[in-house]
């Protein structure tokens, strides 16, 4: 994560000469990251692939894509912002098609195919946490800004309630954070991992009806960027990054449990990835889609957790780095991302698409 190289701005310069030193900021900032991502990112065995373009329908090993409605408009880093709840999914801030944060809060409805833009969040956020109880959604945490690291990162933490279409601000997270996971459990809300000046292992509980935090046993691998998945009374948290002079893919596999208060250390992913979202499969097994990197922007992966082994299901249509991910009825909605890798910010491939994925019956 770098700063901008623009000087600060003088009395003398103009408003074109400061429009165009902003721009070649910019475009310095996109060349660093790239150059950090393409030297330091650790990657597995997976080389890139061609794929097909999206079709109507789709059909690829044990993967079953269907082309639904595109989204209002094109988002980016929505990894840990996009929820299922009461049979809807919503997508919460993130990048616009501009690299901008967004405040924008949009509904997408299974039964008739269709997305709603509902009340705007009350800032621009991206990379921001989201996670659903109890009949709202709830948003921790997540950056203001794109330039500076750690781009202007936030503790606040807001409720939506879909029966009035309101936003509620709640007491603030213990710490400012980027890019962590959350995950709804019998207890509350936890809020695992992130990043803020440093990786954090930081495992925080929130608690909807009292509006307050409790802090739970750390994650032993400091990291962001990271899956997050719930199964029974376990959180299975997979891959992310660290900052270790740069941007560093983890394999780590690390499940709470949370009958006992533990951790424990189950089988590394095949290949170090972050960007990637996750999600629990009818049949047990989780789902891991994508990645920044890009030998994993259209890979899917599965792990049963009976055998401990992980297994690459096949390619997708199209990559899902930084896409997010949450369950219908018949299978999972994979909505936005980008094109391969953290930069740019404004890639055109954040653009409005969206996919289904159905596990075949005979996929185990």
């Amino acid at each position: 994560m770098l700063q901008s190289d623009a000087s600060e701005s003088r009395d003398h310069i103009t408003h074109q000469e400061m429009t165009a030193t902003q721009r070649v900021s910019r475009l310095l900032v996109s060349a660093c990251l790239l150059a950090i991502t393409l030297l330091l990112v650790r990657v597995g065995p997976a080389t890139a692939q061609d794929t097909p373009p999206i079709t109507a329908h789709t059909t690829q090993g044990d993967l079953s894509w269907s082309r639904l409605a595109d989204l209002p408009s094109g988002r980016k880093s929505i990894t840990w912002s996009t929820v299922a709840l009461d049979g809807q999914v919503y997508v919460v801030g993130g990048l616009d098609e501009d690299g901008r944060p967004s405040s924008s809060l949009l509904r997408y409805d299974a039964g008739d195919d269709s997305w709603t833009e509902l009340a705007p969040l009350p800032e621009g956020l991206w990379r921001t946490t989201a996670a659903a109880q109890d009949g709202k959604l709830y948003v921790f945490g997540g950056y203001t800004a794109t330039d500076g690291f750690p781009f202007g990162a936030t503790s606040t933490v807001y409720a939506y309630a879909p029966g009035t279409n309101t936003w509620t601000r709640l007491a603030d997270a213990p710490r400012p954070r980027g890019t962590a996971a959350a995950v709804t459990m019998d207890d509350g809300i936890h809020v695992i991992g992130g990043v803020y000046r440093s990786d954090y292992a930081f495992h925080d509980i929130y608690h909807p009806d009292s509006d307050s935090w409790s802090e739970a046993p750390p994650l032993p691998t400091p990291r962001s960027g990271l899956a997050a998945i719930r199964r029974g009374d376990h959180i299975h948290v997979i891959g992310g990054y660290r900052l270790q002079q740069g941007v560093v893919a983890q394999d780590v596999h690390e499940v709470f449990d949370a009958s006992s208060g533990t951790w424990t250390a189950a089988a590394p992913l095949p290949d170090a990835r972050f960007g990637i979202a996750g999600s629990l499969l009818p049949d047990g097994r989780l789902i891991v889609l994508g990645g920044a990197e890009v030998a994993h922007g259209t890979r899917a992966l599965t792990y049963d957790p009976e055998s401990n082994a992980w297994t690459y299901v096949d390619d997708m249509p199209e990559s899902a780095s930084f896409a997010g991910v949450a369950p219908v009825e018949d299978g999972l909605v994979v909505a936005g991302g980008g094109a391969d890798g953290l930069v740019p910010m404004d890639d055109a491939r954040t653009s409005t698409r969206l996919l289904r994925f159905t596990p075949h019956e005979t996929s185990r």
